[in-house]
């Protein structure tokens, strides 16, 4: 297979991508499997599929068109199946070359593009300069003039990059917070941040299961406290405009004031994808969460404290005691 039948992706590293041509760093670090791994944290997706509804808000729609099949546990098959529709580029940017003005029908201007003279009877520091005052005229942030330009602006995908500046390990964290709220949305904020260790050196210990709601350690549990609520409303925020086709974008919106669904499917869509607990109870999507995505929280945590040698870690005496940890009642 050629480079010119190979997908081209603009946050790629190397750019070119085979249809199962997925590298380490691709998972490791890559933005489109946290991209893909937040896609199958979306209720709404879920709610579209579980119970076969169109979605009425035509961006979420097309967002859920070009998605593919999330059910799948395995990035690689839905890289494999979905990817190249949902994130490759149906353009690849050129490079700089010399135009021959000999042969206008071979021309063929490339879209985003500027055409400049260059004379060449003039010095190259001339040259640079005028060049440079050209293309900072027209290089431009097309969301935000007064902002460095956002080369993923340009982006023809179907779900767009909305910038390449980005912190594997923050998304990661917004992911992982935003996760633990939905599977256990009663605990305090601190003890989110805690468990997964969100800021090095801010461990809280208590001494037996009493001390956990007192004033002990209170200046921790407060800061604690604040970045997990700042995780969880990025997180949130980054969540939604995932679901309508953008990925990692932060702008603020009114989420409760949405009806993708329509009004009259709005109190059933709230009622099922609920991420709170009603009268003690799981909504059917905080259920379907903890069948597909528990034991990635439990194996990111065992990871993040490295106690995957423990002696006793495949006893059901462990399992009950993580599972108290994970509710903040004991330490581990």
């Amino acid at each position: 297979m050629t480079n010119e039948q190979a997908a081209f992706y603009k946050a790629a590293a190397g750019y070119i991508r085979y249809p199962d041509g997925l590298r380490p760093e691709d998972k490791e670090t890559g933005i489109y499997y946290r991209w893909w791994r937040l896609m199958r944290l979306s209720p709404l997706f879920w709610y579209a599929t579980t119970n076969k509804m169109p979605i009425k808000d035509e961006a979420a729609a097309w967002a859920y068109k070009y998605a593919g099949d999330l059910k799948p546990r395995s990035f690689e098959k839905w890289w494999k199946a979905s990817a190249k529709q949902a994130f490759a580029e149906p353009v690849r940017p050129r490079d700089v070359r010399v135009l021959n003005l000999e042969e206008p029908e071979n021309l063929d201007l490339y879209e985003k593009s500027v055409v400049v003279e260059i004379p060449l009877t003039v010095s190259l520091r001339k040259i640079f300069s005028q060049l440079r005052e050209i293309v900072n005229e027209h290089y431009i942030n097309e969301e935000n003039s007064n902002r460095r330009v956002n080369v993923a602006s340009f982006s023809l995908a179907n779900l767009k990059l909305y910038n390449k500046r980005y912190h594997p390990q923050t998304l990661d964290h917004e992911y992982f917070t935003l996760l633990y709220r939905i599977l256990y949305p009663e605990i305090k904020q601190w003890i989110i941040g805690d468990r997964l260790r969100l800021v090095a050196g801010r461990t809280i210990r208590a001494t037996d299961s009493r001390d956990w709601q007192s004033e002990v350690d209170s200046k921790n549990k407060k800061y604690l406290q604040a970045v997990v609520g700042r995780y969880l409303y990025k997180a949130r925020f980054s969540r939604f405009h995932l679901e309508r086709g953008t990925y990692a974008k932060y702008d603020k919106v009114d989420i409760d004031a949405t009806r993708p669904f329509g009004e009259e499917r709005h109190e059933h869509y709230t009622r099922s994808t609920n991420e709170a607990t009603v009268h003690g109870a799981y909504s059917d999507w905080q259920n379907w969460v903890y069948k597909e995505h528990w034991k990635e929280l439990r194996e990111h945590i065992i990871k993040e404290h490295r106690i995957a040698q423990r002696h006793d870690i495949t006893t059901k005496d462990f399992e009950k005691r993580f599972d108290r940890y994970l509710r903040g009642e004991i330490n581990l």
